[in-house]
């Protein structure tokens, strides 16, 4: 119960190789207390449940990366935080995708980095970001 996505969309321009990981403890593991207490939804097995999740970068991080790296590649890291019903303590399910374009069929290349540019949403390719515990539940 109170089923609540917990969502940062980063443009990483150094990876320690824990990026994913702080992101995922800062919002989810560490923070205890949350709207999760008091929102979200009721889920039962095997149930699906739409909602919308918007991300956006802010233009700092657009520049920051297109300075550092020389390309712009969005992050999703966060978690679905949760409550079970006879347990107060919240458990999350962590979860990281990376954002690119499609080039070619499967081949992927980061986004445009000019301003006058744009990627058609059918273009879009969101893939999972496989790291350590990036998709385990607790």
């Amino acid at each position: 119960m109170n089923v609540t996505p917990i969502v940062q969309s980063p443009v990483v321009t150094y990876n320690r190789g824990d990026a994913i990981a702080e992101y995922q403890h800062k919002d989810c593991v560490d923070r205890k207390n949350g709207p999760w207490k008091v929102t979200g939804d009721t889920v039962f097995p095997g149930q699906i449940v739409k909602r919308a999740i918007t991300i956006g970068i802010w233009p700092k991080d657009r520049e920051a990366a297109i300075a550092v790296i020389n390309h712009v590649d969005p992050w999703i890291i966060g978690c679905f935080a949760y409550l079970a019903p006879s347990d107060p303590v919240p458990h999350f399910t962590r979860f990281a995708f990376i954002v690119s374009q499609e080039d070619d069929g499967f081949k992927t290349k980061w986004l445009p980095i000019d301003n006058n540019s744009s990627v058609p949403p059918d273009r879009i390719h969101v893939e999972p970001f496989l790291f350590k515990d990036s998709f385990a539940a607790d």
